[in-house]
């Protein structure tokens, strides 16, 4: 499991003014949770992912992946990072290689892994993110889509094979359809692969309503909510007092029941929104006359 143990983190410690972004954080994450990570502009989110791989260390407390802790040896710290892949905001901005292909199989060529092997990592990362090998493989990363470019940065993580996914604003940038397509494949990355667990940082209430199993909520460097996303969003006024609102849909049907509507006030998705209106309606039809159903007409 990844583990934070009571974690605090200053930036600058030295200064008298040093900035604490994290302030006693404890959070264990089990193999395939998706965890939905939330919070404010400065509320410690990507100080906290950093820590998960070892780009920022602890001020103090202890972060540990399978008993490994980001303090220890080179080896100890190289072996975190193939189990942790974080994809940071426009990460199609660290792609360098002239081809898809070459891109992908940077990281496990950096593992020295065996030509065949990475050549199979390369094709099962690109099918996972819905990428045609025979078709793309050659093609250079620049001339892409930021939909596609995106895919390809995500893939070049997944060929390290990690255990946990961390994914720093992965749809930043792109457009309602795009944001969908790339959440979608990361679902179903999550649903492929039982030991992944997927960490999303995301402003969106909509995305980790609907693909999160688990929410952790910071405010000023500490964690001030963690639960199911039914258990968060049930906490309507205190995500307020933090700068953070419900989803769209379920303020909606909130507003809807306060005029007198019986639908469900606890839907979080479009989906279930829809299902709770379509029942409310269905059963406020009038009842269609016996005769009329036989097509006969009085």
């Amino acid at each position: 499991m990844m583990e934070f143990k009571d974690v605090s983190f200053i930036y600058d410690p030295t200064a008298k003014d040093g900035v604490k972004a994290l302030d006693g954080i404890s959070l264990t994450i089990e193999d395939h949770e998706f965890l939905g990570l939330l919070g404010h502009t400065g509320s410690g989110k990507s100080t906290l992912v950093q820590h998960m791989n070892a780009l920022n260390l602890p001020s103090s407390g202890q972060v540990t992946i399978y008993g490994l802790d980001t303090r220890g040896t080179k080896s100890q710290v190289r072996k975190i990072r193939q189990e942790v892949g974080l994809v940071f905001q426009y990460p199609e901005d660290q792609l360098f290689e002239p081809t898809i292909y070459k891109d992908i199989a940077f990281g496990p060529r950096n593992l020295k892994l065996e030509e065949a092997e990475i050549d199979r990592r390369v094709r099962r990362a690109m099918e996972a993110v819905g990428l045609d090998f025979n078709t793309m493989k050659d093609r250079s990363p620049f001339e892409l889509s930021g939909g596609q470019k995106r895919r390809v940065a995500i893939a070049g993580v997944l060929a390290l094979e990690p255990r946990y996914l961390v994914l720093d604003e992965p749809t930043a940038g792109l457009d309602p359809q795009g944001r969908k397509e790339i959440l979608d494949e990361i679902h179903r990355i999550y649903e492929a692969n039982p030991s992944m667990s997927i960490i999303l940082v995301t402003h969106s209430m909509e995305d980790v309503a609907a693909y999160a199993n688990r929410l952790v909520v910071l405010d000023r460097g500490k964690i001030v909510m963690d639960g199911s996303p039914e258990e968060v969003f049930s906490r309507e006024e205190d995500l307020e007092a933090i700068g953070l609102a419900l989803p769209q849909v379920t303020k909606l049907m909130r507003t809807l029941r306060s005029k007198g509507m019986d639908v469900d006030p606890t839907a979080l998705t479009v989906d279930q929104a829809f299902q709770s209106l379509k029942s409310y309606l269905e059963a406020r039809r009038p009842e269609v006359p016996s005769a009329m159903k036989g097509g006969h007409h009085e």
